[in-house]
């Protein structure tokens, strides 16, 4: 009976902590931003106004007019000194998904604030399996194999906290263009 309840709670706990780390690169999770209906408009007017206004607030990464989805590419912003213990780069993410369910059009958005941070490192201590690295040369270490190539890859970015009056912003813009008011 404890190993009912352990595997209960253990499992439950990994399915919060799984539903806390949605990408934004897989499409808008219910609940995930801001959602507006855009009226009387097709989808295919939604997305190619979708995709202007988000690129009056960010630059286009991507747009696909399949999934609906509108990504951005980061932009670097002053979030000033929001930290007590000094502070670090921030940058604005943002993603749109326009769909149509029931045959109404909506748009949803969600603005991303995050903060750069140090990624989590691997020890590099000796470890058993001492057949991975003998310090020969022309043999590849574990940091390595492991390495980042390029500067981002050696960026590690943490999601800090959802924009809402940005992605509202967007949304009214969407609003306005679609039925010029």
């Amino acid at each position: 009976m404890k190993h009912v309840f352990l595997m209960t709670v253990v499992g439950l706990g990994m399915v919060l902590v799984g539903c806390g780390q949605f990408p934004l690169n897989e499409g808008l999770a219910p609940g995930r931003g801001t959602i507006r209906g855009l009226g009387d408009t097709s989808y295919q007017e939604a997305f190619a106004t979708g995709r202007m206004v988000m690129s009056q607030y960010f630059s286009i990464a991507s747009a696909d007019v399949n999934t609906g989805i509108i990504k951005s590419r980061p932009k670097k912003v002053d979030a000033g000194k929001e930290r007590l213990l000094g502070s670090s780069p921030a940058r604005q993410i943002a993603t749109m998904q326009i769909s149509q369910k029931n045959g109404q059009v909506v748009a949803q958005v969600l603005v991303m604030q995050q903060r750069q941070g140090s990624a989590i490192r691997r020890q590099m201590g000796y470890s058993t399996e001492q057949e991975n690295y003998t310090g020969n040369p022309g043999e590849e270490s574990p940091a390595n194999i492991d390495a980042a190539i390029t500067p981002e890859q050696k960026e590690s970015w943490a999601d800090e906290k959802a924009r809402h009056g940005i992605e509202a912003d967007i949304l009214n813009d969407l609003y306005k263009r679609l039925h010029g008011r």
